[in-house]
């Protein structure tokens, strides 16, 4: 057994107490917990204990779906807290075969269990196809993922099938029409540097319609990477009536805001693209009031 000694646990002010641990499992949680069987008693004054991290946006950097990539990022994820994470599915070779996913969910409950699979909806890079969502979901993948300005009537089914098989959805809600082949955010810092900007409006509209499908179909949607204010405003004000409509933010947008793309600075090129500092104050506004669910 292991003894942990005087960790703050989160959630529970600066209350200190101890973890007793049998064979990597938590037995006990209590103050001034006896040591004398413990194999080890680790000091961890000034730590904090929280529960393990969920990830819902891993990829490798090589994007190769191979049992050596899933055994490098089961390893890397343990050591980083994370307990449990959906596995991008824009992966190399992609999910789209029921005998390949057969073999692969075989080898994920064997070896990687904590590991979820997700899958893109549509088959090909022009978005004209729908992937055998049926086949591929049953057996355990229940994440479809995909982008929000596909054709209309092909989100429409996705939604549909969705319903049917009572998965969830992950979008990423942007419109590259109306983005028209900008690079960072519209705004003073892109007509300083005289780049095509990309306009807040693209995510705001295209949140909304996707709201919209989610609660006409009576699916759980997550709205990845969320990038302004309205949008997630649209997304809280529906969650009144439609409870399962769920925000993401990524960690980069609560930091930093468009800024940081002067001098032409690439390593600050984003999509969504970082944007106005009014933006990035705002959003964190709403994760300290609760609105926004996911970082």
């Amino acid at each position: 057994m292991i003894l942990i000694k005087n960790v703050q646990i989160t959630g529970q002010e600066t209350l200190k107490q101890d973890i007793l641990l049998n064979e990597g499992k938590i037995v006990k949680i209590g103050q001034s917990l006896k040591s004398q069987e413990c194999e080890e008693v680790i000091e961890a004054d000034g730590l904090i204990a929280f529960p393990g991290i969920v990830d819902l946006n891993v990829r490798p950097h090589d994007d190769l779906l191979t049992i050596p990539t899933l055994e490098k990022l089961y390893d890397s994820t343990k050591k980083a807290g994370v307990a449990r994470f959906v596995l991008s599915p824009r992966m190399n070779p992609l999910i789209e075969n029921q005998t390949f996913k057969r073999l692969l969910a075989g080898e994920l409950e064997k070896d990687f269990p904590n590991i979820k699979l997700s899958i893109k909806a549509l088959k090909d890079k022009e978005h004209t196809k729908l992937n055998n969502i049926s086949t591929l979901i049953k057996g355990g993948i229940t994440i479809v993922q995909e982008r929000s300005d596909i054709n209309g009537n092909l989100l429409r089914r996705i939604y549909e099938y969705s319903k049917m098989h009572k998965n969830f959805f992950f979008v990423f809600c942007e419109n590259k029409i109306l983005n028209d082949s900008g690079v960072m955010n519209e705004g003073e810092v892109s007509f300083n540097l005289g780049l095509p900007g990309i306009s807040k409006i693209g995510e705001i509209s295209e949140v909304a319609k996707v709201v919209q499908m989610s609660k006409h179909y009576d699916v759980p949607t997550l709205f990845q990477s969320i990038s302004t204010r309205r949008a997630i405003d649209i997304i809280d004000i529906n969650k009144k009536d439609f409870p399962h409509l769920y925000s993401e933010v990524s960690i980069h947008h609560l930091c930093l805001d468009e800024s940081v793309c002067d001098g032409f600075n690439t390593y600050a090129k984003l999509n969504p693209p970082l944007r106005t500092s009014a933006d990035k104050e705002a959003l964190l506004e709403r994760l300290s009031d609760g609105k926004i669910d996911i970082l």
